[in-house]
């Protein structure tokens, strides 16, 4: 496994750091004065919103916290919003095209808070009714602006991520938490236009590289 870490500032970084990922669970419910017995029925899922990637005509994507949406980009390989992309919820994408293996997302700025999954990878068993037919799907996240991520980004293929701005992988101020992750079974690719990336998560691939580049010619600058 691999992730970033503060090193030597290079046009392009190759980090190979063990780690380990903790992933939190559900958060607990408040308790009466009188405890509950303990249930035996099974968390129900959050009935999920279905959109094919082809036909959504939106010019942003806002998915609220409690909420669950699942692009289906089987019949067009991207979504171009000329708004902003929001998560607070839990957003998944698949393809249900098996010559379709690239799930694109391009916004003016593109957010996952804090507790939020923006993710390719698909909680097995936890939606019956959908069967996505392409098990790697890769991640492409591009923002005109800036990509900030204070939850989970994660791939089961490749992860890229292209700003104009700057790349954000931590909470916001003041705020404790667990801390974000950005990972992806294959690679994972960051390219800041500005030339800024900060992190105070994991970034990490299971079984490849994590690339980092500016796209113009001038110094990378790291805040880990």
């Amino acid at each position: 496994m691999q992730l970033l870490n503060r090193t030597k500032i290079q046009k392009q970084l190759f980090v190979l750091v063990a780690s380990t990922i903790l992933l939190s669970g559900l958060p607990c419910l408040a308790q009466d004065a009188a405890p509950a017995a303990p249930s035996t029925t099974p968390a129900v899922p959050p009935t999920p919103q279905i959109i094919d990637a082809a036909t959504y005509t939106g010019s942003s994507l806002s998915v609220g916290a409690g909420q669950t949406v699942i692009l289906d980009f089987g019949n067009q390989s991207s979504l171009q919003l000329t708004g902003d992309i929001l998560n607070a919820g839990l957003l998944y994408a698949i393809s249900t095209n098996p010559l379709v293996n690239t799930a694109s997302f391009s916004a003016n700025n593109i957010t996952n808070q804090q507790g939020a999954v923006f993710s390719s990878v698909l909680p097995s068993g936890m939606f019956a009714n959908i069967n996505p037919t392409v098990g790697q799907l890769s991640l492409v996240l591009t923002a005109v602006q800036n990509i900030v991520n204070a939850g989970s980004i994660m791939s089961s293929g490749s992860l890229s991520l292209n700003a104009g701005g700057t790349i954000v992988n931590a909470l916001p101020s003041g705020v404790s938490g667990q801390s974000p992750i950005m990972q992806a079974m294959s690679a994972v690719n960051l390219a800041a236009l500005s030339g800024n990336i900060t992190n105070a998560g994991l970034i990490s691939s299971v079984s490849n590289n994590v690339n980092i580049n500016t796209q113009l010619m001038q110094n990378l600058v790291l805040n880990n």
